[in-house]
């Protein structure tokens, strides 16, 4: 004798063995997804004024459609102004590429040094501690993530006004286009910060993790400095939603 059952769940059914994609190369795909192209307005020699000044700053060294590198001496974020080390031949200028690394703290510093002996040659640099949970909620990741945007700074000379325009602010929106492109992903639904209330945190890392003379005693606004390199930028605290995005290993 058969009974009937009503349907009181729902059972989710996998035909395949699914491989999460790891959270790493997520992130990663999305830092790379940054457009770099500078929507160009006008050109006077050496100067070029452009819609949006993106992520760059002084001292990047920025290419046109033909490869041909040009040295940005002086940036306006007001004027929309770049000034290059020689005139602008070309018609289309693009940002400097953006390197990423996931990590956790004690390997970052190894990591980091390895991508190139020349600061300016690794910057602006991207870096997710990759201290953190996922949680796994009906077919859904939800992981709350540290991110580091750095660029290179002049700590010997630079004060603290330098330290925002150069790097601070140039890499704050970096940070926020990085949340912008998750906004046009589909595959990521929402986004919350630390107390559920939606949006992220930003927080300016000036002279990131460098101890600091004080008399005879050295201090540091960080218990150690994590990157060995003269840097600032931008901290990132975010908890992104995702659906599974799954890869069928059948």
């Amino acid at each position: 004798m058969f009974r009937i059952v009503p349907r009181i769940c729902r059972v989710r059914v996998r035909f395949c063995n699914a491989i999460l994609r790891d959270w790493v190369d997520i992130v990663e795909d999305v830092v790379k997804s940054i457009p770099l192209e500078l929507s160009v307005k006008s050109v006077d020699t050496d100067k070029v004024i452009v819609c949006d000044l993106k992520h760059v700053t002084i001292h990047d060294v920025l290419k046109d459609e033909t490869d041909k590198e040009y040295i940005v001496k002086e940036i306006s974020e007001k004027d929309g102004c770049i000034e290059l080390n020689v005139e602008f031949t070309g018609s289309k200028l693009f940002a400097p590429e953006i390197h990423f690394l996931g990590a956790k703290p004690m390997p970052v510093n190894n990591e980091y040094l390895n991508l190139s002996n020349d600061t300016k040659g690794k910057t602006p640099f991207v870096w997710l501690v990759t201290n953190y949970d996922e949680d796994h909620r009906e077919a859904h990741r939800i992981v709350p993530m540290k991110m580091v945007f750095l660029s290179w700074a002049d700590e010997e000379w630079w004060d603290t006004e330098q330290h925002h325009k150069y790097a601070v602010h140039p890499m704050k929106k970096l940070a926020d286009r990085f949340i912008e492109q998750t906004e046009n992903d589909p595959l990521f639904i929402s986004i919350y910060s630390e107390e559920g209330s939606g949006g992220y945190k930003t927080t300016p890392l000036d002279q990131f993790g460098v101890k600091r003379k004080n008399g005879n005693n050295y201090e540091s606004d960080h218990e150690e400095k994590i990157i060995d390199d003269k840097l600032s930028g931008t901290g990132l605290t975010v908890t992104l939603k995702r659906i599974y995005d799954e890869e069928c290993k059948c």
